[in-house]
């Protein structure tokens, strides 16, 4: 027992100097400088430093990071609404408000963009693919379906082989 309130007595001693540690700047006669934990020799400019301790509190930081997400999401499906109200309000119907989207200058810079890339002596294959897929949002339209064909040939080696002729049959 006497252990364990030893233990427990040292560890809040270690935890308690660890939370306020203190960090003396020491300039010599020769101006060399160091840092200490312990005070500077007398005769040297001294100067403490206080020192937060390294520790990152990672459940605060992903909470504020998940409020300013949820705030961003909010403000956007705030936004959607406001423009689904807007259009319903007008009189337009959905094909007029898409044919207006497609006439914008969003689409057609992002369009030019598309092209510029694609016609490109070189093209990035992936930079064309994000190019298109930003076509197509910026003027209101679906992306198509792309549909993957790959041939697979399976060629048994074994069927190819020749025996070869008997030894003894040479005429």
């Amino acid at each position: 027992m006497r252990k364990l309130v030893g233990m427990l007595l040292s560890l809040g001693c270690v935890v308690a100097s660890t939370s306020h540690a203190e960090v003396y700047r020491c300039q010599g006669a020769t101006g060399k400088v160091e840092f200490s934990d312990v005070p500077c020799p007398t005769g040297a400019a001294s100067t403490t430093l206080t020192v937060r301790p390294n520790v990152l509190n990672s459940a605060e930081g992903r909470e504020q990071a998940l409020r300013a997400d949820n705030q961003r999401l909010a403000q956007q499906l705030e936004a959607e609404q406001r423009k689904n109200q807007a259009a319903s309000q007008s009189g337009k119907t959905q094909p007029d408000l898409q044919a207006a989207q497609q006439n914008s200058l969003e689409c057609r810079r992002a369009k030019r963009d598309y092209e510029v890339s694609a016609s490109s002596i070189q093209p990035n294959k992936g930079q064309v693919s994000a190019l298109a897929s930003a076509m197509y949002g910026a003027c209101g339209l679906r992306e198509p379906d792309r549909t993957i064909n790959k041939t697979v040939v399976n060629v048994n080696a074994q069927g190819r082989q020749s025996t070869p002729a008997p030894a003894g049959d040479e005429n």
